[in-house]
């Protein structure tokens, strides 16, 4: 391949190669996806020329390396659904309570109540569920449990 994708494969295989150093072809992905983040979520990124190129490079590359490594689904958002899922009995809510504690966020945010939105996240985020904020609203994800002190 070429492009930052075929360069990370390249790597990844030659680590492979390797007396099947995986962690070594891992780790062939992290300039890359460092770089299509960049693309994505910086201003200087997103006027970059050849960005939808350089995106699709790096998608390919990356996903050839996970399949490689028998990582890679063959539905991402059916594989999201399923971790939301687990993460939802782990910790023990239902989509109805996340959905609510958003919405109670929300409300607090718009009143300028930051104490009670920052504690609604927090709340969220101990129990394994990140919240993502953007332009449509917010979503979120499953995350790693915070650590009670």
């Amino acid at each position: 391949g070429t492009g930052l994708g075929g360069e990370a494969a390249s790597a990844a295989a030659a680590a492979l190669a390797d007396d099947l150093n995986t962690p070594a072809a891992v780790a062939a992905l992290s300039a890359p996806l460092k770089v299509a983040n960049d693309l994505v979520h910086t201003k200087k990124g997103r006027a970059a020329p050849g960005r939808l190129a350089d995106l699709a490079s790096i998608a390919g590359g990356v996903r050839c390396v996970l399949s490689w490594l028998g990582l890679d689904p063959p539905d991402l958002g059916a594989a999201l659904e399923e971790l939301k899922g687990r993460a939802l009995v782990r910790a023990g809510l239902t989509p109805a309570d996340v959905e609510a504690a958003i919405a109670s966020r929300a409300a607090a945010r718009a009143a300028k109540d930051w104490a009670t939105a920052d504690a609604e996240r927090l709340k969220l985020e101990a129990a394994g569920l990140a919240l993502l904020d953007g332009p449509a609203g917010t979503e979120w994800r499953p995350a790693v449990r915070l650590e009670e002190d």
